[in-house]
């Protein structure tokens, strides 16, 4: 047997779960070169593999034995140096007996209280791939089982993801023995279920060629997937048409197939009327991906990627049935639509009090009224900070008709559909291309790293609707889906969803204050206002922290009593954009200095009363006067935010502080001059207080 050689491991299974199915595969080789790692086998490199229905990895140059080994220490019996040499003689040789000990020298000691503890160190022996491979693949697939949810599957108990069906593990041309809930590894290769065929591997090198000649399986993600991208460019060039794909469902489909084939399908030109996004959503949840032309109009064909190479009849047959699960899928979306269109948008309002918003938080209809109520409220505080003209009708209509669609025919069965169903219809009744488009952005962002809305109604309706029902669900059993791990009603996105909408269109509100008459809407506990406030307040610092902010800073204002998002996103940035300059720098140093001499003294922080009598000399009368100035300056500032202008007032007081310093005694003997001199700068570190926190930087 060769020293160094290729390792092959291959798991087939029934189709995997397409949902986090990049995470497992992780997971699976993150586990297997922990345990290489772990048992000292060395490798050049290695690439995985993965189809929904096999996962591979190929280890080149991998040690057949172990590079290092394990060294035991066996302890021997503890004596007592006291005692004469003929009572420890027997417990030594006892020992040495029943572990074996053929060499006497390598036997060692540790003295402690009189007391000689007697030892060996014992290298294990070097072991083999083939000795430790089963070991280490049923480690792998039981940490994979404790990760994941599992099934029992089969006769023989076995507990997996999905049914494990064959094992493959060979080293060089050696098979590998591994059993792993009664299922033995072999070198059988399966292939294609609809092309390809079994066949026996008799080396591991040969792995990819013969799965693509004999089994028809791609197995090279990434080729799949340049394989149906040079399909559909193909397919483009020829018929003249386009593709509008997402990276997310091209990879599905790579994902799914293991040997690309295609189908060009087409439907009656008469289904084109129908609503647009719904066709589309129809096609690509089969799988099959729509045309469009060049102005990106929806056309009548669509194309299907699968593993099948049909020949000529079986391939009229099998597009004759996919055309025909396709147009019968229009015709139930035709009588729906045409169901619902019967009557107008807003007459379905009244529907909504049959759709319970959640058990215990009212119907549909109790949430439109609570979101009128909270747009006008956030309406107020744009007008006031922002400037902000909001067309109060436009809001209110957009609200009123943002639920309508839940209670139609067409949204029972396409329930992913909403928003995009009330566009639609409102747009029939009232031809209004901007309100139906705020019906549709207002559910946005759907998912993490989604878009948010595009336009100020739509981000105030979004806004408002989240609000409410995070605060909701929050006033259940004592807030107890606040502090649940798993998040069930996902609140913790729901509240980045807040976060992104507020910065991205400068909302200018108290979102404290916003929770709070929330809850009052609700009828439930005020109290609960702080913890919905805390809560998202921990998720805005980690969305700082991935905008790149360093945590010192973020701590800086979050810790400040500021109940708005906005405020201290710029305090942030303000601070952050100036951190490295110099002037920064002794700035901070000087505010340490002014607090070390505060905690020094004992002084009160609220403790800030100056008495003129007691200014004596020129350092304290000029930073007493800056004070005074800086304080008719600040709460200007802060209503507009412009916190660079404030960082400017604070570099010029440096001199000032650094003259202080220089030309004034604090401890001085006269007690009333020293507690005057301690309170100018109490003062002085209180406006500084009232920015940014600035105890949290460390130079």
């Amino acid at each position: 047997m060769s020293k160094y050689g290729t390792l092959l491991l291959e798991l087939n299974t029934e189709e995997l779960p397409l949902k986090n199915f990049k995470f497992l595969i992780k997971k699976i080789i993150d586990n297997f070169l922990y345990e290489f790692k772990k048992n000292f086998f060395f490798y050049s490199n290695y690439n995985y593999y993965y189809t929904l229905r096999k996962i591979s990895c190929i280890f080149k140059k991998f040690s057949f034995y172990q590079n290092a080994c394990k060294t035991n220490i066996i302890y021997g019996p503890i004596i007592d140096i006291k005692k004469k040499i003929n009572f420890l003689k027997y417990p030594l040789l006892n020992w040495i007996k029943n572990i074996g000990i053929k060499d006497t020298n390598k036997i060692k000691f540790i003295e402690f209280k009189r007391k000689r503890r007697f030892f060996i160190k014992i290298k294990e022996k070097k072991k083999s791939i083939s000795f430790l491979i089963n070991k280490i693949y049923n480690n792998v697939l039981l940490n994979i089982i404790k990760l994941f949810n599992t099934m029992r599957w089969g006769k023989n108990n076995l507990v997996f993801i999905r049914p494990i069906i064959n094992i493959l593990v060979m080293f060089d041309k050696k098979i590998l023995n591994v059993n792993f809930k009664e299922i033995k590894s072999n070198n059988l290769l399966l292939g294609n279920r609809f092309i390809g065929k079994n066949i026996i591997l008799n080396n591991a090198n040969k792995y990819i060629p013969y799965l693509k000649k004999y089994c028809k399986i791609i197995i090279d993600f990434n080729i799949r997937k340049f394989k149906i991208i040079s399909i559909l460019n193909k397919i483009s060039w020829k018929k003249k048409i386009s593709f509008n794909y997402t990276e997310s469902f091209l990879n599905n489909i790579a994902f799914i197939i293991e040997y690309p084939f295609f189908i060009i399908c087409k439907f009656k030109k008469k289904f084109l009327s129908l609503p647009k996004e719904i066709l589309i959503f129809i096609i690509e949840k089969y799988n099959f991906f729509p045309t469009f032309d060049i102005n990106s109009n929806l056309l009548n064909y669509f194309i299907i990627i699968n593993n099948i190479n049909f020949n000529l009849l079986d391939y009229k047959l099998v597009k004759k049935n996919y055309e025909f699960v396709i147009e019968s899928k229009f015709l139930d979306l035709k009588f729906l639509y045409n169901k619902d269109i019967k009557l107008p948008l807003i007459s379905y309002l009244s529907k909504l009090r049959y759709i319970i918003f959640y058990d215990k938080l009212g119907n549909l209809l109790d949430k439109i009224r609570r979101m009128l109520y909270l747009s006008k409220k956030i309406s107020v505080y744009l007008k006031k900070s922002n400037n902000l003209k909001i067309n109060s009708y436009l809001l209110n209509i957009s609200i009123l008709l943002s639920k309508c669609d839940l209670s139609t025919s067409l949204y029972k069965e396409y329930m992913d559909m909403k928003g995009i169903i009330g566009m639609y219809y409102s747009l029939l009744n009232y031809n209004n291309l901007k309100l139906s488009l705020i019906i549709k952005d207002h559910y946005l962002p759907k998912y993490s790293g989604d878009i948010l809305p595009r336009n100020k109604y739509s981000s105030i309706i979004s806004l408002v609707d989240k609000l409410d029902t995070l605060v909701g669900i929050s006033l259940l059993n004592n807030s107890i889906y606040l502090k649940k791990k798993n998040d069930p009603y996902a609140l913790r996105r729901i509240s980045l969803s807040i976060i992104n909408i507020i910065i991205l269109n400068n909302f200018n509100i108290n979102l404290y204050n916003l929770i709070k008459f929330n809850i009052f809407l609700f009828k439930g506990n005020i109290s609960i206002t702080i913890n919905i406030w805390k809560f998202i307040l921990k998720r805005s610092m980690n969305f700082f922290l991935n905008l790149g902010y360093k945590k010192r800073f973020i701590n800086s204002v979050v810790n400040l009593n500021i109940y708005n998002i906005l405020d201290l996103k710029l305090r942030l940035e303000s601070i952050w954009n100036i951190r490295n300059s110099k002037k920064f720098i002794l700035f901070i140093s000087l505010v340490k200095r002014i607090k070390n001499i505060l905690i020094k003294n004992k002084c009160v922080i609220n403790n800030i009363n100056i008495n003129n009598i007691y200014l004596i000399e020129k350092g304290e009368i000029s930073l007493y006067k800056y004070i005074i100035y800086l304080e008719k300056k600040i709460n200007l500032i802060f209503l507009n935010f412009k916190y660079i202008k404030l960082m400017n007032y604070f570099f010029i007081s440096i001199n000032k502080i650094n003259y202080f310093f220089d030309s004034v005694r604090i401890d001085v003997k006269i007690k009333n001059i020293k507690i005057n001199r301690l309170n100018l700068l109490n003062r002085l570190y209180n406006i500084f207080l009232k920015f940014v926190n600035f105890d949290s930087f460390i130079y």
